[in-house]
């Protein structure tokens, strides 16, 4: 007699988490006279606020000669991939992806790109001339830093039920 079905989780939550190593961002970011920093920021960074303020603090680090900026952009990362993990049934992109900050704590948005046609011809655009998208998902973001260690943790709402169809139906 086969055992039955587990009983499903009963709330359609999901948990992603990340670690990133500080040290291999600031290698990164370093590399050939820091030559490859601009092109992470644009491949991790959202066009608009996120990637100005990143590059802003970028820049801000470099003339001061600090290496904060590091722990900022290694817990964004983890943020990021934290919240990839956390919605693993959708195919989403860093650029999706946007880490904000609340009055106390930072969150996570989940917003979709629009078609690339439709942020070519002309759509509605914010005042900071990112496209006007859809208002996103929100999900719960935790960031920590220990020594050379970022990390991140993201609850989130994931609609993705485990299962065959027939199981799923059955329910």
């Amino acid at each position: 007699m086969p055992l039955p079905l587990p009983i499903p989780f009963p709330l359609p939550l999901a948990l992603g988490t990340d670690i990133v190593h500080i040290p291999r961002i600031a290698r990164l970011l370093g590399k050939d006279g820091g030559r490859w920093a601009a092109p992470f920021i644009r491949r991790v960074f959202a066009p608009g606020h996120e990637r100005m303020a990143a590059l802003a603090r970028l820049e801000a680090a470099r003339k001061k000669g600090d290496g904060g900026v590091e722990r900022w952009i290694a817990g964004r990362f983890a943020a990021k991939e934290a919240a990839l993990k956390a919605h693993s049934s959708r195919r989403l992109s860093f650029h999706e992806v946007c880490v904000e900050v609340g009055r106390v704590k930072p969150f996570v948005v989940i917003r979709p790109s629009p078609p690339r046609e439709t942020a070519a011809a002309g759509a509605e655009t914010t005042a900071d001339g990112e496209v006007e998208t859809e208002r996103g998902q929100v999900a719960r973001l935790s960031i920590s830093h220990d020594g050379e260690y970022a990390t991140a943790v993201v609850l989130a709402v994931d609609d993705y039920v485990e299962g065959t169809e027939e199981e799923v139906e059955g329910r």
